[in-house]
């Protein structure tokens, strides 16, 4: 009877140290499995959408033809979307706050919309790739739905700003709301 609590403690015990280690191993396997940012320069579009301004279309995700957006067309040599952001700022092109962790940049404020828990404000990042391709570590398919502008299909990230890696031609849509 004692060797079964025994075996049972050894294996509750192998159990735990492997979900720890696979809890605390996640960052980093994303970043392996992430790809590698562009060196050199490159061409980055960034729309920045306000969704009820606008008037998204919840039900089939697009944004309506000729949405005002904020738009701009970056030539940069940055390797992370954060420091595109950044250059906009410095360039006087764009306003952002944030809080910067461990985790990459937890905005507070973009363009104006607080972004916190009492307005319930909350902004949403989605790609597109200068090829059109799918990649299934920077982009998500089956959690959310794709959002439709300008006649092109963005996708949701699943990276933060801070951990985007960027290629010529990339395209980074904003959609601020409120739930």
């Amino acid at each position: 009877m004692k060797k079964i609590s025994f075996q049972k403690a050894v294996l509750f015990a192998a159990l735990l140290i492997i979900a720890t280690f696979s809890l605390s191993s996640c960052k980093w396997l994303q970043s392996f499995l992430r790809p590698d940012p562009e060196e050199g320069a490159k061409t980055v579009r960034v729309f920045i959408v306000d969704a009820y301004a606008v008037g998204l279309d919840a039900e089939k995700n697009t944004l309506p033809e000729g949405a005002a957006a904020l738009t701009f067309e970056h030539e940069t040599e940055a390797l992370y979307g954060y420091a595109v952001l950044s250059e906009l700022s410095d360039a006087g092109k764009l306003s952002f706050t944030g809080t910067v962790s461990a985790y990459g940049l937890f905005f507070d404020t973009l363009q104006g919309l607080t972004l916190n828990p009492e307005t319930n404000g909350y902004v949403a990042i989605y790609l597109r790739l200068a090829d059109d391709s799918f990649n299934d570590v920077l982009m998500d398919k089956e959690w959310s739905k794709p959002v439709v502008y300008g006649g092109k299909t963005y996708y949701s990230s699943n990276l933060g700003i801070s951990s985007i890696p960027l290629s010529d031609g990339i395209e980074l849509l904003f959609i601020k709301g409120t739930y």
